[in-house]
């Protein structure tokens, strides 16, 4: 069986959009619920990449989930639907088959994507989405 793979975005889902820094990352502990002990890894497709390093972006999982973050995706893609086609190179470099997206970015990616688990950017990850990633990662 493929290894699942969640790509992750920060802003407008694990946080909403245009917040504090004091209100980052409200919604990591859901999501570290929902992931603990899953087998399935974690990318960064969140635009952070590009400004922060990959032992910081890891640094702000909790613990328990930290090795289950495997990466992040390359470089930023110029032109229609750019983290859908961000994700399909990592996956095609790496060779997975079975992902899916959170992210709140809808016109990222073509309509009707089915591996994208949209959330609402002005609240950030809510229970809906959490059920939908859980209902993913049980096939």
């Amino acid at each position: 069986m493929a290894q699942k793979h969640l790509y992750l975005d920060f802003d407008g889902v694990l946080h909403p959009n245009f917040v504090d820094k004091g209100q980052l990352f409200t919604h990591m502990p859901e999501l570290t619920k929902a992931l603990e002990g899953k087998p399935l890894r974690i990318v960064i497709s969140s635009s952070w990449r590009f400004h922060e390093n990959f032992a910081y972006l890891k640094s702000l999982f909790a613990p328990t989930i930290q090795d289950q973050v495997s990466g992040c995706t390359g470089p930023a893609h110029i032109g229609k639907w750019p983290r859908w086609h961000e994700i399909k190179k990592h996956a095609a470099t790496y060779g997975v088959t079975d992902w899916i997206a959170l992210d709140d970015a809808f016109m990222e990616f073509p309509p009707e994507c089915e591996e994208l688990i949209l959330c609402d950017g002005r609240t950030g990850l809510q229970d809906s989405q959490i059920q939908q990633l859980v209902e993913w990662i049980k096939g």
